[in-house]
């Protein structure tokens, strides 16, 4: 069973040897920013990386020790102001 946590829901700590990876795609999936996030619950992306787009997708997944992609992951549209 499964559930979806509210965004008010306290932050779940990482599992030994997991990292959390952070992908950054025009809408048509090619990649303009990727990163491991090793520690934290945050992370900021330069806006430089954006390459003057408005409207991305970003997906935060995890990565197992053997830096295998969850099959789980979460992607949100995120449109930016000028």
């Amino acid at each position: 069973d499964s559930r979806v946590l509210r965004w008010t829901d306290g932050s779940i700590p990482a599992e030994n040897g997991q990292s959390v990876q952070v992908t950054i795609t025009r809408l048509d999936g090619s990649v303009l920013f990727q990163t491991e996030v090793l520690t934290g619950s945050a992370y900021v992306v330069q806006s430089v990386v954006l390459q003057g787009e408005t409207d991305v997708l970003v997906r935060i997944g995890a990565l197992d020790y053997d830096d295998l992609p969850s099959l789980q992951s979460f992607t949100a549209r995120v449109t930016l102001g000028t």
